[in-house]
């Protein structure tokens, strides 16, 4: 019960700045009634886009040593040997190998001083002792069936046995889909993907019993961010002798050739004979990554995705210009009242999406413009729905009642 008071702290937030507390604020109140109604069908993705990327925030500045460093991400199906990998670079077992999926909690390992650090549910941090590390992670139950793994939003290990300064591993509990047996929030294809396209550079996990790489790793990797270097780990491979083992590779090399996967690298791996296959190279590649890095600016994904919703109804609205377009060409061709009548009705609910959509994109600058305010944008960065094309929206608006007046004017005097 100590330890569960311990894990549930909830601090109100209180350590948080001013900047931070009305950032959450504008996510969960301000972007989550905007995408309440005429959004985009991936409206509840792009909210947790948002949410991920404010927690983000969060984390780097709670845990300052992560900022600067190289963060290697390791993907992968659920137990695909990503913590054993860990364990292997290390030479000593820290992370847990033989966890449930409810119970795996994203880790970041970095160099220094050995400490564990975590963020609960409620965004506290809280310090860890080995011991307590270990309750989270190994889903070490109590005579009571107590698990604590899922109270916990993030760990961060430092540890003497890392010997890479300038690059952080982020362990991830990997994916499964919803009817997949290891499925829970943790392993959710949504939190996967946001936590691999925040890392600089990817490591893939297949097993070697697979013996290929599956629909579900193709389907995962092609949603993954192309421009963030891959590398592909075969793990387990003490499993097949040599010949078997060549087939294996061969078969996922000639998969990854074919469906033009960005990846640059495909190692084999095994914790048991380590120095029999690639550890080596994997190692010398970690080194090449091992330079420090330009802090991240946050700022940047947050534009991102403001103007992933913009296009969107830029979209729409250049389809409403289009079709309003075609129904004039239409009605200067028809001198058929009941035609013309229906034409002017469609004039009347283009009129209405449009202003519809031109409120949207307004509502959206104002919330933009109190973010980038909170965060700080030094040069002020404009959203690229421009004046020029709400000018030509808003006269588009202002001209349809004349415009039904005029060809209903030019049935009349054809009629006449």
């Amino acid at each position: 019960m100590e330890f569960f008071s311990k894990i549930t702290t909830d601090n109100n937030n209180t350590d948080l700045s001013p900047e931070l507390i009305k950032l959450q604020k504008l996510i969960n109140q301000d972007i989550i009634n905007f995408l309440k109604q005429d959004s985009p069908i991936n409206s509840s993705q792009l909210y947790f886009e948002f949410k991920y990327q404010y927690e983000r925030i969060v984390e780097h500045m709670r845990f300052k040593d992560i900022n600067g460093m190289q963060i290697i991400s390791l993907g992968g199906s659920f137990s695909s040997g990503k913590s054993t990998f860990v364990n292997t670079l290390l030479k000593k077992p820290l992370l847990p190998a033989e966890i449930t999926a409810t119970t795996s909690v994203p880790t970041y390992i970095i160099a220094g001083d050995d400490n564990v650090q975590a963020i609960n549910i409620f965004n506290s941090q809280i310090n860890l002792t080995e011991k307590e590390f270990k309750m989270l992670t190994h889903d070490e139950s109590t005579e009571n069936e107590i698990n604590f793994g899922h109270l916990i939003k993030s760990i961060f290990v430092k540890t003497q046995y890392l010997n890479f300064q300038n690059v952080g591993f982020l362990d991830t509990p990997g994916y499964s889909k919803y009817d997949d047996v290891n499925y829970s929030d943790r392993t959710d294809e949504k939190i996967a993907r946001a936590q691999l396209n925040s890392s600089d550079y990817i490591f893939w996990f297949v097993k070697v019993d697979d013996g290929t790489l599956t629909g579900s790793d193709i389907e995962f990797l092609k949603t993954l961010n192309h421009e963030i270097p891959k590398s592909l780990i075969i793990s387990k491979c003490d499993k097949l002798d040599t010949e078997n083992l060549n087939k294996v590779f061969l078969e996922i090399s000639n998969k990854v050739k074919k469906l033009g996967l960005n990846i640059e690298n495909i190692f084999c791996f095994s914790r048991v004979k380590p120095e029999r296959f690639d550890i080596i190279k994997i190692n010398q590649l970690i080194e090449r990554l091992n330079m420090p890095k330009e802090e991240e600016i946050f700022a940047e994904k947050f534009i991102a995705i403001f103007k992933s919703v913009e296009k969107y109804y830029d979209d729409l609205l250049q389809d409403c210009r289009r079709q309003f377009n075609r129904l004039n060409i239409a009605l200067t061709k028809s001198d058929d009242e009941q035609v013309v009548d229906c034409l002017n009705s469609l004039h009347r609910d283009y009129k209405l999406s449009i202003k519809k959509y031109l409120d949207k994109v307004n509502d959206l600058k104002r919330i933009w413009e109190e973010c980038s305010y909170v965060l700080k944008v030094e040069k002020k960065s404009e959203l690229e729905f421009t004046m020029e094309n709400q000018n030509v929206y808003s006269k588009m608006i202002g001209n349809f009642s004349s415009s039904e007046n005029s060809y209903a004017n030019i049935v009349k005097n054809r009629r006449d």
